[in-house]
């Protein structure tokens, strides 16, 4: 019996895990000094507070009719296989790219490309039709309102297929093959909008080695109960 209560606690240690990040994705002012800033010309970012005084980012792509892949925030975090990464966002463009993450080796190699935009789609990678976000849009939201109509990613990494599961809301979406397939480790993470003239809104950034801690999808419930039934199976058998 000790053994089984071991090996079930070994599964919940492992399945649920601490943010890479270390807190740094919260965006307030004293993490985003552990940001690198690359902003362009085009770009500003500013910090605020929403009605549940949770801090969050906005990133504003000024008119300048420029495009940058390599213009935005960065950070770095542990090099390891990340299995999860987790935000909430808000876009404000059906008809341009915006709200662009990264998730990149220590080479600048690209693992998973997530952004918004383009017709009003969520993408990933090399699925261009996900789901539309229409729902989540807010292109006339002022910042001090803090009424920004957030919506939470979850991007789970299968490694061993180099492929990424999308959650939306807590629903799954679809999925993708990594961006680049010879990418075998992340440790920078990217942020930055594309196209001129589009605001993004980021909050609650979190990459973690497997399911973050406190997370519920349909997935990973199912994942730990056949484990657990497995081990109850074993433990008196």
């Amino acid at each position: 019996m000790l053994t089984f209560l071991y090996l079930l606690a070994c599964i919940f240690t492992e399945t649920f895990a601490q943010d890479l990040l270390s807190g740094n994705g919260r965006f307030t002012a004293a993490t985003l000094q552990n940001w690198r800033n690359n902003l362009s010309a085009s770009d500003s970012i500013s910090i605020y507070n929403d009605y549940n005084n949770t801090p969050f980012l906005v990133y504003t792509r000024q008119d300048k009719g420029d495009l940058n892949f390599y213009a935005g925030l960065s950070t770095t975090f542990t090099e390891s296989k990340a299995k999860h990464i987790r935000f909430t966002f808000a876009s404000t463009s059906v008809n341009a790219e915006d709200t662009n993450l990264r998730i990149k080796d220590s080479k600048g190699r690209t693992a998973i490309l997530f952004r918004c935009g383009r017709a009003g789609l969520v993408r990933v990678n090399e699925n261009q039709i996900l789901t539309f976000y229409n729902s989540s849009l807010a292109p006339n939201v002022s910042t001090n309102s803090m009424q920004i109509p957030w919506t939470t990613a979850d991007l789970l990494v299968d490694w061993d297929a180099k492929s990424v599961q999308v959650y939306i809301n807590g629903s799954f979406v679809g999925d993708a093959g990594f961006y680049d397939r010879t990418v075998t480790n992340t440790s920078v993470v990217h942020i930055y909008n594309l196209h001129d003239g589009t605001r993004s809104y980021w909050s609650n950034l979190q990459i973690c080695p497997n399911i973050c801690q406190g997370v519920k999808l349909p997935s990973v419930i199912l994942h730990v109960s056949v484990f657990v039934m497995l081990l109850i199976v074993a433990a008196f058998a």
